[in-house]
């Protein structure tokens, strides 16, 4: 099944709400977002791979599950400071309460639980230096033939530099596509 008809399903409204805050929201990644396609070609070769993928930001658990659904061999987990995306673990899912910018914490987790990742998604707090910051941390914890994605990049044409000097990383400019100034990815291929 491709990836637009499983993101089809974790689209749309909340659907539930808890304490005045969406439970159950659809994911943005094809519906805000333009990303669909890059992650297709991307992700792909992996798709049938038994792999781990780490996705940092799971607000309500659309994406872990699209991901879980997508790569029916691998093992997905996530990343978040909210305690409540912790509910988002299930079977092939495991949600870490963890900020992935503390180096110190991030490393220890991902030490202790033995963990290297094949795909890595930063849909984070989509501050920039956030993200940098992320890449610089997890990036010993990416296979080697692995990507790491970010996702939402906010400024892109003061950040170019930035990251067109990291080896291998590819800007991926979506504004176009609907007028949404952080339809952005940068992907890197280790």
């Amino acid at each position: 099944m491709k990836l637009q008809e499983i993101f089809e399903k974790y689209k749309g409204q909340p659907k539930t709400f808890i304490d005045d805050m969406a439970a159950e929201w659809g994911g943005d990644k094809g519906s805000a977002h333009s990303y669909i396609d890059s992650y297709e070609k991307y992700f792909s070769p992996f798709k049938n791979k038994k792999l781990n993928l780490l996705e940092i930001g799971v607000m309500y658990g659309s994406s872990v599950k699209m991901w879980k659904e997508y790569f029916e061999n691998g093992n997905i987990y996530g990343m978040d400071i909210r305690p409540h995306c912790t509910k988002y673990s299930e079977d092939r899912i495991k949600i870490f309460l963890n900020d992935a910018t503390n180096k110190k914490s991030t490393e220890n987790l991902l030490l202790t639980e033995s963990l290297k990742f094949d795909l890595i998604i930063d849909d984070g707090s989509h501050r920039i230096q956030d993200q940098v910051d992320t890449l610089e941390i997890l990036w010993p914890f990416l296979n080697v033939g692995g990507v790491y994605v970010i996702e939402d990049i906010q400024d892109i044409d003061n950040q170019r530099l930035r990251f067109e000097n990291i080896v291998g990383a590819q800007i991926i400019d979506l504004r176009g596509v609907k007028s949404k100034y952080d339809d952005v990815l940068i992907v890197i291929e280790k």
